[in-house]
């Protein structure tokens, strides 16, 4: 009796290329097939990186939560509390007047939201090699991350636009 060959991830996925934009089925757990293997998912060159990119992103996330809570923690405390600050260090942080303070609470609001909701749909699709939640899941997902970081980005152009030309040279003089 002959032994049945086995296919192996590269055999199934031969031929296979990839289309930027378009929704495979078993890529997400919408439409799901059995026998079908979620390795065409991704290309080599992705799957190649899974372990550095589930590191690396694994470590922003943790780093970047952790800093931008006590960033947002320091600032909320320097605003609501300025007397305690003032009764306990003889002197007041005229910093909390500046806009760079709101700029910056801001930014690092975005940032923490970035790095609870946005990295970890980015780590799911490295650990399991597909998006592991439904379609719909995956396009608010990709909405909700692309929404933060281009407001992230609008927000750095106005104070690089606006506020410094405005009033870097008051303080220069």
């Amino acid at each position: 009796s002959k032994m049945a060959a086995i296919a192996t991830p590269a055999d199934v996925c031969s031929g296979f290329v990839p289309q930027p934009c378009f929704s495979y089925t078993n890529c997400t757990m919408s439409g799901f097939i059995s026998n079908w293997t979620e390795f065409c998912c991704q290309p080599l060159s992705v799957r190649n990186t899974r372990t550095v990119m589930l590191s690396v992103i694994g470590i922003v996330g943790l780093i970047g939560t952790v800093c931008n809570i006590i960033t947002i923690s320091t600032f909320l405390y320097l605003f609501f509390f300025p007397q305690r600050i003032r009764k306990k260090f003889g002197q007041e942080f005229a910093m909390i007047k500046d806009p760079v303070f709101f700029l910056i609470l801001h930014l690092s609001f975005c940032d923490l939201l970035y790095c609870i909701i946005g990295l970890p749909s980015y780590w799911s699709v490295y650990y399991y090699g597909y998006y592991p939640y439904s379609e719909a899941m995956c396009k608010y997902s990709a909405f909700f991350r692309n929404t933060l970081g281009n407001k992230q980005a609008l927000i750095l152009h106005r104070q690089v636009n606006i506020y410094i030309p405005l009033i870097a040279p008051l303080a220069l003089s």
